[in-house]
């Protein structure tokens, strides 16, 4: 019998995984952020490794730089593929190229974001992570669009968590 129910708990883990995650969070009044994470699908996606230090790694996915992981051989559980910022009521969607292992489990978490006014519009600055390859990503939005302008897993990029409101 245990081995029944460890079977079927095993199933139902990887059917959890197999699947696409939405999650939504909101950031102010009016203002929300949706995001989809796709488990990772070598048969979708080509990989390149290099030398570091002596040590051989995955380096590229799909012929550009990645984050997610540490420096290894161990692809990225899932993908984010689609971040969308929704203010009162227009979509905005962000750059999320080169971005994988955002979340253990996938679903996003308020705590890790946060949304500054700047002139003529926001920065959107989060952070990601499925216990390893930490990495964070700032957006600037104004009139509707926006840019990436940070990925990185340089720790001094992270300086915006310690910011006070």
């Amino acid at each position: 019998m245990k081995i029944f129910f460890t079977a079927v708990f095993t199933l139902l883990c990887l059917y959890g995984f197999s699947q696409n995650v939405t999650s939504t969070i909101e950031l102010g009044k009016g203002i929300t952020l949706t995001g989809v994470v796709e488990p990772f699908n070598i048969t979708k996606h080509k990989y390149d490794t290099c030398l570091a230090d002596g040590s051989k790694g995955i380096c590229l996915i799909d012929g550009a730089v990645w984050f997610g992981k540490d420096f290894g051989l161990e692809l990225p559980r899932n993908q984010l593929i689609k971040l969308t910022l929704k203010v009162k009521g227009k979509e905005i969607p962000l750059n999320v190229s080169g971005m994988y292992n955002p979340r253990y489990t996938g679903y996003l978490n308020e705590e890790y974001f946060k949304l500054v006014e700047s002139v003529g519009g926001w920065i959107l600055y989060g952070m990601f992570s499925d216990g390893a390859g930490t990495y964070t990503a700032h957006w600037r939005i104004i009139k509707g669009k926006s840019v990436r302008q940070v990925i990185s897993s340089d720790e001094r990029q992270f300086y915006w968590q310690y910011e006070d409101e």
